[in-house]
């Protein structure tokens, strides 16, 4: 319930925009909560990090081992998680580059004073993220 619980958050905090950061595989378990949300037009806008499922654990000894961790600890996803929010009753935005999430952030505002529910899909593949990412 990150999503739920992000936006019983926002419908509580009720004065300016509330962000919820979560991953993509937390995103995947609760993202029927986006309906809700848009259906009690709810001030939020959802970031996700979307780094093809379990980019978290990267930072772990495990993730050396030539074998475990690709298979034990990575869960890849195939799902279009903008399409996904789309279908939800949301706004997504896909972006690659901090830039972009920039645009997406400022453009999210503008949406919520519609009373839009916005997901901003920040892909992040395991290869490049750190280059793009870790400044």
């Amino acid at each position: 319930g990150m999503i739920a619980t992000a936006s019983g958050q926002a419908k509580k905090w009720n004065k300016g925009p509330c962000f919820a950061l979560i991953g993509d595989i937390a995103f995947f378990h609760d993202m029927s909560s986006i309906h809700t949300a848009k259906e009690q037009n709810i001030n939020i806008d959802i970031i996700v990090i979307d780094n093809n499922g379990g980019g978290i654990f990267e930072k772990l000894p495990i993730s050396k081992h030539p074998t475990a961790f690709e298979k034990y600890f990575l869960t890849p996803q195939k799902g279009d998680i903008c399409a996904i929010a789309n279908g939800m009753g949301a706004i997504g935005i896909s972006v690659t580059t901090p830039e972009e999430l920039k645009n997406a952030l400022i453009a999210a505002q503008k949406h919520n004073a519609e009373g839009d529910t916005v997901l901003i899909d920040v892909y992040s593949d395991m290869e490049g993220r750190r280059s793009r990412w870790d400044r």
